[in-house]
């Protein structure tokens, strides 16, 4: 991820951030109603933790290293596993969450912006992919 892409990144969660403000319940519910098996994983998850666990999310979208071959997206990938989580349910989390940044920029949504989460995504979707494979 270049320098530009993450300054797209950070731009479009600001942005979203003073729009839409605290995002994480809405993420969390379209997440959950679209992928109804995460339901049961995420039931013993209050407010809080869902709030550090997208915090989370957004860390390692920023940063580089995170899906890097034995990097944090491996790890937390494995964590999660443990527990039940698929790599669909990254996939559709994801969706999720840049859908919500996407709705909440409404016309300021830009082709660059696009194409910075498409390649982020895709990036720790690789990472997701390749511990999946382990």
């Amino acid at each position: 991820m270049d320098t530009n892409d993450r300054d797209l990144i950070m731009r479009s969660l600001e942005r979203c951030a003073e729009r839409a403000g605290d995002i994480a319940p809405i993420v969390y519910g379209r997440w959950l109603h679209d992928e109804p098996a995460a339901a049961e994983l995420m039931r013993l998850t209050d407010e809080y933790m869902r709030g550090r666990m997208l915090e989370q999310v957004i860390e390692a979208l920023l940063d580089p290293a995170t899906t890097d071959p034995g990097g944090y997206i491996g790890w937390e990938y494995d964590n999660h596993r443990a527990y039940g989580a698929t790599a669909v349910m990254y996939r559709t989390f994801l969706k999720a969450f840049v859908g919500i940044v996407r709705e909440a920029s409404g016309n300021d949504w830009n082709g660059a912006e696009a194409a910075a989460w498409s390649s982020r995504v895709a990036a720790v979707l690789a990472a997701v992919d390749r511990r999946d494979a382990v």
